[in-house]
């Protein structure tokens, strides 16, 4: 995160065309995946509940860093918990 919030700094703000004129829309937004296990443990499962608990540690400390030391930039940090994902793993 913190080479991305460096690309962010030095590349120009995003503007759009509104109905009532140009609107600054920031430089970005850096997202997460967490998981429900952000929030509760599981037992057996130390490492997965771990990992995600870290997600979720990381996503708000990086935005109140960048909210904090870098207030020009006007990005989004956020982590999104989903409770169930269905996804293949090829071995």
């Amino acid at each position: 995160m913190r080479e991305v919030s460096k690309v962010m700094k030095d590349q120009e703000p995003l503007t759009v065309a509104t109905r009532n004129g140009e609107r600054d829309i920031g430089r970005g937004s850096i997202i997460n995946l967490g998981s429900a296990h952000s929030y509760v443990a599981l037992p057996g499962k130390i490492p997965y509940v771990t990992s995600k608990f870290a997600v979720l540690g990381m996503t708000k400390t990086a935005g109140m860093h960048l909210s904090r030391f870098l207030p020009p930039i006007r990005t989004l940090t956020n982590a999104l918990q989903h409770l169930i994902v269905q996804h293949m793993v090829y071995v």
